[in-house]
């Protein structure tokens, strides 16, 4: 029992070291967020190296293939945010947002963010967050 939990957290090592840069086709700067010319989209925050945002990856690669609308990520280190504030919902610019941790997901239609999921247990609850499930 125990060889086979081994093997399974090495395969698991392996098979995840860079899940978060396979959205690199996606991956967008910080200042480009909202000027993706699209009705609706999301915006992925991720962290290299952060087992939660690897394993939402993984989840964000099985909904991408349900869905119409496209998910770009954004490296967390890459960004500047505004101070604090209790949510981004209504927010349309890059200097008003404020992103404390990441996974984070923000769902953005007509050039502003409607939804907000915040941590790997929300993002994985909210099916309906996603266009396909709503």
């Amino acid at each position: 029992m125990k060889k086979i939990l081994i093997f399974f957290l090495c395969f698991l090592l392996c098979a995840c070291n860079n899940e978060t840069s396979s959205f690199e086709r996606k991956k967008i700067s910080f200042d480009k967020i909202f000027q993706i010319d699209e009705e609706m989209y999301y915006i992925f925050f991720y962290l290299d190296g952060c087992l939660a945002c690897r394993n939402i990856v993984l989840y964000l690669k099985e909904i991408s293939a349900l869905i119409k609308e496209n998910i770009y990520s954004v490296d967390l280190l890459e960004c500047s945010f505004a101070e604090k504030n209790e949510s981004n919902i209504g927010v349309s610019e890059n200097e008003k947002l404020y992103i404390p941790y990441a996974p984070y997901i923000l769902k953005i239609i007509d050039g502003e963010v409607k939804e907000e999921l915040a941590g790997y247990q929300a993002i994985r609850e909210n099916d309906n967050f996603f266009s396909q499930f709503s």
